[in-house]
């Protein structure tokens, strides 16, 4: 099914216009003066029109013989090239197919090649033989009509012409496979046959724009082919037949039709009995020719201008209800924006496959995909770059299927893939490998260029579940699964998922309610500064324990949040705790000091934040620059104007922007120079594992030295020994946080821990 384009034909712009008034008394009669004057030419020109119907009546019937047979012409031949090209198309799909070369000419896997290859296309296709060549031109594989086949070749399947039919195929261009096709005689009945070469498409361990030999599929044109054909495409007495075909009696009103041979050699004809319209248009017409005539002439003339009006309107009415009825069946099974099947139409196809699927044994996938990151880019560049990027996704995820699989849209952001006739999972993980390297990179849209991710779920039929209503659910569950473990990636069901999904729903209503009952808490890490090791501030860590889950970890928690939009009142309680809690850090050290949180991408995107924490500094009589606000490298991706202006404004106020986990996103130098940032914090995967040294040694130096020359701080995260803390501090980083200074601890111990003697009065 083709999805490029969504046709419409617009409504009519005219309103509908009832009939004019009737003029008045007196006008009417002045009307009918009028025509009675005109009576005696009307009379003469009804004759000249009885006369010249009855000639129209001869001619039409003449003429609707010539044009039917002319039609059951064309309707034979298109007949006879369909079937042709069909085959030619199956011949080109299973003989440049990787492993068809190496199951059938190679290892002449007979069982593989008959489920794959020729029963396959006999049940199918109705196909009478099905040859595989190797090079050297001998029979590695054949099936004619329903049974194996070895050589020799058999004489039904001794054809002048066939050597050379091949040959041609062989002497093919392998940048751009041709088939060579055509009808030849076999056993005295003309047959469809298609050859190609036997090619690889990709590398393997076979060569590569060379042939390995030649698939030859052929398919008789017999008595129950041509009883087929005559009873789906009504064609009357269809039959073969050989030589001259006024040879052998037909009749003068039958049509023939030649078969032509690949060099041109006549193979004989197709002859059939065309429709005669005409002949029963005059047989029911003819009789009231005559008085219908006149009766529709008198009446033509008396009614005529008010016919004329009338029928005006109603052609104009007729062609808006025309277009009116296709926009709403196109509506009723396309997506409008992207022109991808619907919700519903998808739903029938899936019902569909399963149904086929369980009948004949084969496999098909259901691929659910969420984009990642879409939420953000519609909320902060409108709609209508939203509707872009949603039609230019659509291109990407069609651009990475087969003509036969579908893509629909479901809605927002979330679309769906069917892959039919797969064999199993490595087919769906080829496409979905596609997928994903499409959206690696930044797509652009205009001169954006923005980077989402495409998070997929696949459900196998029928392994998985051969209920169409358990589908999506399942899909649905697998996605999520595969957003949870990140960016743009995918996970097949598995009947853990089902767990998963209700401990996921467990945890979103407890969490809802979980910060007025008091069960989140905040837990502290400090920041040192390597140059003169003091303490320079602490990192608020939120926490979760639950009467019911016991402690809940971040990884766990923190996505419900955002997704649920309990993030919004967390991020304020968290912000007013830590500052509450900051004023005691600063009376027991005497000293000012910094404090980090986390900020989620949902509350950047809120204007009015920078006055809510302003007023939260003021209640506890702290500076902006003490609250240092972290923020992943994720929420730079999107070139957001309204996270970027609340970014803008919170750093013209003071705050001190923080750019957590530097290295494991997006890092781009474009981002550190477009944003107020004032500190980069190298993540812990860079720095810790062996106790004894740093992961990445130069890795660290190059964003150290970078960090330096723009004029920010660094912090290297996960530093768990002294030689960690000396090795860094040598590259020139600024602070460091990790287990040798202090585990995430309770205020009460970090508040004993930051008065210890080494603490001093520095700040960052």
């Amino acid at each position: 099914m083709d999805n490029n384009n969504l046709e419409t034909v617009p409504p009519g712009s005219m309103a509908p216009r009832g009939p004019d008034r009737e003029g008045s008394g007196n006008d009417g009669l002045a009307l009918i003066r009028s025509l009675n004057k005109g009576l005696i030419a009307s009379l003469a020109g009804i004759l000249v029109c009885m006369a010249s119907v009855l000639v129209v009546v001869f001619l039409t019937a003449s003429n609707l013989d010539d044009y039917a047979g002319e039609k059951s012409r064309e309707k034979v031949a298109r007949v006879l090239n369909l079937e042709l090209r069909q085959l030619a198309n199956l011949s080109v799909e299973y003989g440049w197919w990787n492993e068809a070369v190496d199951m059938l000419v190679y290892q002449r896997d007979r069982d593989w090649a008959d489920a794959n290859i020729g029963s396959y296309l006999e049940e199918r296709y109705g196909l009478d033989a099905v040859l595989g060549l190797n090079v050297q031109g001998e029979l590695v594989y054949g099936r004619y009509q329903g049974d194996s086949l070895a050589s020799p070749l058999p004489a039904g399947l001794i054809a002048d012409g066939l050597a050379g039919l091949i040959e041609r195929a062989i002497d093919t261009d392998y940048a751009d496979p041709q088939p060579v096709s055509g009808m030849l005689i076999m056993a005295d009945v003309p047959a469809f046959v298609a050859a190609t070469t036997f090619a690889v498409y990709e590398p393997t361990d076979r060569a590569i724009d060379q042939s390995h030999g030649a698939l030859v599929l052929i398919k008789f044109i017999d008595e129950d082919l041509l009883a087929s054909w005559a009873k789906d495409f009504q064609i009357r007495d269809l039959a073969f037949v050989p030589g001259n075909p006024s040879a052998e009696g037909v009749g003068s009103t039958s049509q023939a039709l030649p078969l032509l041979a690949p060099q041109g050699e006549g193979l004989g004809f197709l002859v059939w009995t065309p429709e005669q319209p005409g002949r029963r248009f005059l047989a029911m017409v003819l009789p009231w020719t005559g008085g219908a005539a006149l009766i529709m002439a008198l009446a033509g003339l008396i009614f005529y201008t008010k016919l004329r009006r009338y029928s005006a309107l109603a052609h104009r009415q007729f062609l808006e209800l025309v277009a009116n009825r296709r926009v709403l069946l196109r509506q009723a099974q396309f997506d409008f924006l992207t022109g991808l099947v619907n919700r519903p139409l998808f739903l029938e196809l899936v019902a569909h496959e399963t149904n086929r699927c369980f009948r004949h044994n084969e496999k098909a996938a259901v691929v659910y995909i969420d984009l990642d990151g879409f939420k953000a880019v519609n909320d902060s560049l409108g709609h209508d770059v939203g509707d872009e990027l949603l039609c230019l996704v659509a291109q990407e995820l069609k651009g990475s299927v087969r003509r036969e699989d579908y893509v629909a849209r479901f809605g927002g952001d979330e679309f769906c893939l069917l892959l039919t006739n797969i064999t199993d999972a490595e087919d769906v993980e080829r496409v979905l490998d596609d997928i994903h390297r499409r959206f690696a990179e930044p797509l652009q849209l205009g001169n954006r260029h923005i980077a989402i991710g495409a998070s997929a779920g696949v459900v196998i039929i029928p392994d998985d579940t051969a209920d169409r209503s358990s589908v999506f659910r399942y899909a649905d569950m697998a996605m999520y699964a595969a957003k949870t473990q990140g960016h743009n990636g995918h996970r097949f069901y598995s009947e853990e998922m089902e767990a998963q999904a209700r401990q996921r729903a467990i945890l979103k209503t407890l969490l809802l309610s979980a910060q007025t009952r008091g069960e989140l808490y905040l837990l502290y890490q400090p920041i040192c500064d390597l140059a003169t090791g003091t303490v320079a501030g602490v990192e608020a860590l939120l926490r979760w324990r639950s009467p019911e889950l016991g402690e809940v970890l971040p990884s766990e928690f923190i996505t419900v949040a955002e997704e649920s939009g309990a993030i919004d009142v967390i991020g304020m309680w968290v912000a007013e705790q830590v500052l509450k809690d900051l004023c005691q850090l600063e009376q027991r050290a005497g000293r000012a000091l910094t404090m980090s949180i986390n900020v989620s991408a949902r509350q950047l995107r809120d204007p009015g934040l920078p006055d809510r924490l302003d007023a939260l500094l003021r209640q506890y009589g702290q500076e902006p620059s003490q609250l240092k606000l972290e923020i992943t490298e994720s929420l730079l991706i999107v070139e957001s104007d309204n996270e970027h202006s609340v970014l803008k404004d919170l750093a013209a106020r003071g705050y001190q922007l923080v750019l957590d986990d530097f290295g494991t996103g997006y890092s781009a130098l474009g981002y550190l120079q477009k944003y107020p940032l004032h500190t980069i914090k190298i993540d812990k995967s860079f720095i810790s594992g062996d106790s004894s040294l740093v992961s990445n040694t130069s890795l660290v130096k190059s964003i150290v030295f970078m960090a330096n020359t723009m004029g920010m701080k660094t912090v290297a995260e996960g530093i768990e020994s002294p030689d960690q803390e000396t090795f860094v501090a040598a590259l020139g980083c600024s602070y460091g946080q990790g287990f040798l200074y202090s585990p995430p601890a309770p205020l009460d111990q970090i508040l004993n821990w930051i008065t210890q003697p080494e603490a001093s009065d520095s700040l960052p």
